[in-house]
């Protein structure tokens, strides 16, 4: 859902302008996923509705301290919240979504996202980079990238991945 809610932000959609936003997912993922109005940090992390909005406002979902009580309570994420409308859809793949964001002046934007078909491998290693950077900091992602890039160079390869992730840069 975040794939496809950053493909519609990335194409240039100002959320003031936002009139509804339809998250559609397999329904196996409701008794986790669901959170329809979370109050605590941990909640948040399982609401389609509150990290759409956090996604569509530009907060970055990668970074673990914006799950907060007090993220929860942020009048304007309540209010795009409160726009999003989750829908079940049993005949998508457990891996993919669809969003549509209907905007006020009558337009619509729309993305789907399957998280199992493959994407262009350098678009990935950045975004998996700027997550780990964002998780980790610059020097432990660096260190952790490089040890992950050399694990075909030979046995030593596991050894420094297994160093880079207790932290030893």
């Amino acid at each position: 859902m975040l794939e496809s809610i950053r493909q519609i932000k990335d194409a240039g959609c100002d959320p003031a302008a936002i009139e509804q936003i339809t998250v559609t997912t397999n329904p196996r993922w409701f008794a986790v996923c669901n959170k329809s109005e979370p109050q605590t940090g941990l909640e948040a992390k399982f609401s389609y509705r509150l990290t759409a909005a956090m996604a569509l406002l530009g907060i970055n979902t990668a970074d673990l301290a914006v799950y907060s009580d007090a993220t929860c309570r942020r009048e304007d994420l309540i209010a795009l919240r409160d726009r999003v409308s989750v829908v079940g859809d049993p005949t998508l793949a457990d891996t993919a979504s669809r969003v549509v964001v209907d905007m006020l002046d009558g337009s619509t934007r729309s993305a789907d996202h399957d998280l199992a078909v493959p994407n262009d491998p350098e678009e990935t290693a950045l975004r998996l980079k700027a997550k780990s950077a964002t998780l980790l900091g610059d020097g432990r992602m660096g260190a952790l990238w490089q040890a992950v890039s050399e694990l075909n160079g030979g046995p030593g390869g596991v050894t420094r991945l297994a160093g880079a992730l207790a932290g030893a840069d």
